[in-house]
C-alpha cells in the first residue's frame, strides 16, 4: 500500500531521503489512526516538523511544509512552552491558509509591482 501511493504520487523520482520518510511516517500514522478511530481511548497527535534539509526544501515550496504526525501523550504537549505552542500554531494556521488559496485557484501577488508569486519584501 504504502510504495504504491508513493509512486502514484507525481515527481516520485526527485524525492530526497527526508521526503521520502516524511511521506511514508504520514502514512503510516494515517493507517494507524483508521485503525484507531473505532478504539476507546485514541492517542493525542501533534504536528511536529523535523529540521529542514536544505537544498532540495527551497526549490520546491510544498516540500517545505512537509509535516509528519507523531502520537504524543498529553505530558509531552503541556511540556511546551507558550512560544512553542505559538509557533507551532502560526506554522499550522500559514499551511491550512496556503492550502486554501491554492484550492480557489487565487495567484499570490506583490502589492507594490502586481507581479505573481513576487512579494513586497522581493520588490525593488
Amino acid at each position: 500500500m504504502k510504495k504504491e501511493s508513493i509512486v502514484e504520487s507525481s515527481g516520485y523520482e526527485t524525492l530526497t531521503t527526508d521526503e521520502l520518510y516524511s511521506k511514508l511516517k504520514s502514512l503510516e500514522v494515517d493507517a494507524q489512526a483508521q485503525s484507531r478511530m473505532s478504539g476507546p481511548t485514541p492517542k493525542s497527535l501533534a504536528l511536529m516538523s523535523g529540521p529542514s534539509s536544505g537544498g532540495a526544501a527551497n526549490a520546491n515550496p510544498s516540500v517545505g511544509y512537509a509535516l509528519s504526525l507523531i502520537a504524543a501523550k498529553e505530558e509531552e504537549l503541556e511540556a511546551l512552552d507558550d512560544d512553542q505552542l505559538c509557533l507551532l500554531s502560526n506554522k499550522f494556521q500559514r499551511l491550512c491558509s496556503n492550502k486554501m488559496s491554492r484550492r480557489r485557484g487565487d495567484k499570490l501577488q506583490c502589492y507594490e509591482c502586481g507581479k505573481a508569486d513576487h512579494f513586497i519584501a522581493d520588490c525593488p
